[in-house]
């Protein structure tokens, strides 16, 4: 879960692809001491003091070549200074060449083989007539988990409730916030999601959807560093024939509080999950040269403007 930021800048995209390997982490997974990210990355990163989230730039022997670099201010300029720094300690990189590919093909489209969808993720805050950009994310659930949005029975009114384990992963679109403050689903406190068929039609039912989720995150000391409440509406479509859903849309709308910081303090925000069966993106196979020397834009992937 990442917030849309200078890392989707064509000049400094193609900088990074064309003399490093990017990877983008989740957060909550490197603090996590158990898991394979945190094991192979936390020694590393102990080199430097402070806050570990944010832009990492390490050498192939772990050396750290830049980073963390995070928080405010002309962060096009921060970006470019850290990639530019970094290849100066490095040393002479030839722009190597690569396919430019879909690297998520499955997000917000298309059935896995295994029968999971990738649900596409968007939470953007609202300050007033400012437009801040969104955090993207995305949930995957298994074959299973998906069908709770389908109805059992199909006629005319039919109504059902999703399991709270199957609402509970829709945790992240109830905070703007990112990075270490993104929503788990052990932070939910109550959670609703109804649906109902609103109409059926050539072979194809109308759902609705409608419910509402409120999370907290406690610290160690008991204290309760934020609080997120959400309501949620959506729709979807179902085809009754092939027995699957065709399309999934969900919108909300929250609040974002700070009890201990900023008690008076509430952050308003909208949020996004979207999903329909078209087939995912496909890998573009055509070489591009990438790097400081690049001739020419990268071709991106083509798909539905989101």
């Amino acid at each position: 879960m990442f917030r849309e930021n200078v890392l989707v800048r064509d000049d400094i995209i193609e900088r990074i692809a064309g003399t490093m390997i990017p990877l983008a982490l989740d957060y909550q997974k490197v603090i996590n001491r158990r898991s394979k990210e945190s094991q192979f990355l936390l020694p590393l990163m102990k080199k430097k003091k402070g806050d570990k989230q944010g832009v990492w730039i390490f050498s192939p022997k772990g050396k750290v070549l830049g980073g963390p670099l995070s928080g405010f201010g002309n962060m096009v300029q921060k970006t470019k200074g850290l990639v530019e720094n970094a290849l100066r300690h490095f040393g002479p990189v030839t722009a190597r060449k690569r396919n430019v590919v879909a690297t998520h093909p499955y997000r917000g489209k298309g059935v896995k083989s295994d029968g999971s969808v990738c649900l596409a993720e968007y939470v953007r805050r609202r300050d007033g007539k400012r437009i801040r950009s969104p955090v993207i994310s995305s949930v995957v659930l298994s074959k299973k988990d998906f069908k709770a949005f389908a109805p059992e029975k199909v006629a005319d009114g039919a109504e059902w409730t999703l399991p709270n384990s199957v609402a509970k992963r829709l945790c992240r679109i109830a905070s703007p916030m990112c990075y270490q403050h993104a929503p788990q689903p052990d932070w939910v406190k109550s959670v609703t999601l109804k649906a109902r068929i609103r109409t059926i039609r050539n072979g194809v039912a109308e759902l609705l959807y409608e419910g509402q989720m409120s999370s907290e995150r406690i610290m160690r000391n008991g204290k309760i560093l934020s609080e997120q409440e959400l309501t949620l509406k959506g729709e979807g479509v179902y085809d009754i024939g092939a027995g699957r859903m065709q399309s999934l849309l969900i919108v909300g709308s929250g609040t974002f509080r700070w009890p201990e910081e900023a008690p008076s303090k509430t952050v308003l925000f909208d949020a996004l999950v979207e999903w329909d069966v078209d087939s995912p993106e496909s890998t573009i196979s055509s070489p591009a040269p990438l790097g400081a020397n690049a001739a020419g834009k990268i071709t991106k992937p083509r798909g539905r403007k989101r």
